[in-house]
């Protein structure tokens, strides 16, 4: 009987002995904390990583809709650290950890990636194709950006690996669903 942690799913038969299902699930979490440690202490340039950090890489073209999206994150008590970048190589380099971003302490591998699917050089399609192709940012959240309502554009970036997405301008409220849909991605402060 498989089950899930996270977005890997592992597969195991369940024995009469129900310690030994504890104790793999215990050997694939004890796995991923060291894995994680690791790339905390040794995260060099080029290296993508592991998901690790509740961070969000905003990928917005526009300034004033990249202000907007982080006032309404703010109104919503997310206190997660936002990176924005401005296309689609910008965000594949980040991920990747290549050039300004090499250093991971200072831009680590975030837990959320909103993703405006209309950018330029690059766009946010390509984007969730490359991502697609890493399996070490399999845990990381994408919500995905868009000014329209386009059937075929969303379900385009679903079958890509899109976990949702937000019709901008997002409110408030939005934010709030997006948190409440998808728990333990989030940092909050008190809504006031």
């Amino acid at each position: 009987m498989p089950f899930s942690i996270g977005q890997t799913s592992v597969g195991c038969v369940v024995s009469q002995n129900a310690s030994l299902l504890a104790v793999k699930e215990s050997f694939v979490y004890e796995t991923k904390l060291r894995d994680q440690q690791v790339v905390r202490e040794s995260g060099s340039a080029g290296e993508i990583g592991t998901v690790d950090e509740k961070v969000i890489l905003l990928a917005e073209d526009f300034d004033d809709d990249a202000k907007i999206i982080q006032v309404v994150l703010s109104q919503a008590g997310v206190e997660n650290p936002v990176f924005v970048v401005s296309d689609g190589r910008e965000v594949i380099a980040y991920l990747r950890g290549e050039g300004k971003y090499a250093n991971r302490k200072k831009f680590p591998v975030p837990s959320v990636l909103l993703l405006d699917l209309k950018m330029p050089k690059c766009d946010g399609f390509d984007v969730l194709e490359w991502c697609k192709k890493q399996p070490q940012l399999g845990d990381m959240l994408v919500v995905v950006l868009t000014g329209n309502r386009e059937l075929s554009s969303v379900k385009r970036a679903y079958e890509l690996g899109a976990h949702s997405f937000l019709v901008k301008p997002c409110q408030t409220q939005d934010i709030v669903h997006l948190t409440q849909s998808f728990r333990g991605y989030w940092n909050f402060s008190p809504v006031s």
